[in-house]
């Protein structure tokens, strides 16, 4: 069977995983699988049985804010300090909140489209 008789169609879950059916176009029953999105991210860049091409990127962000107003003080990531600083942190009341966003691209390795 080629890889272009199938097409994934990808839900995302609030917990991170996200469902993925797959089925051919013309007729057959789909498959459905439910896999966890930074899962896919550790495995990538990987060809699957059904030759999709997944490709994946991780990138976490943390942000310093003022535990009595809310005010976003600083944000920081792996990659930069984001413009908004506010002066020298050490004299407020901080809170830290962390944060990592996932995510998966796929591909037909046979004719290059964007599957997912």
């Amino acid at each position: 069977t080629q890889s272009s008789d199938f097409h994934t169609a990808a839900v995302p879950s609030v917990d991170g995983s996200v469902y993925l059916t797959v089925g051919r176009e013309a007729s057959g029953a789909p498959e459905t699988e439910n896999v966890k999105v930074s899962d896919l991210v550790s495995r990538a860049p990987f060809v699957d049985g059904r030759g999709s091409f997944y490709v994946g990127s991780r990138h976490s962000t943390a942000a310093a804010l003022d535990r009595d107003t809310g005010e976003i003080l600083r944000v920081v990531s792996g990659e930069n300090m984001a413009p908004n600083q506010c002066g020298n942190i050490a004299e407020r009341s901080v809170v830290w909140l962390g944060r990592t966003d996932h995510s998966v691209s796929m591909y037909d390795t046979r004719t290059g489209a964007s599957d997912v």
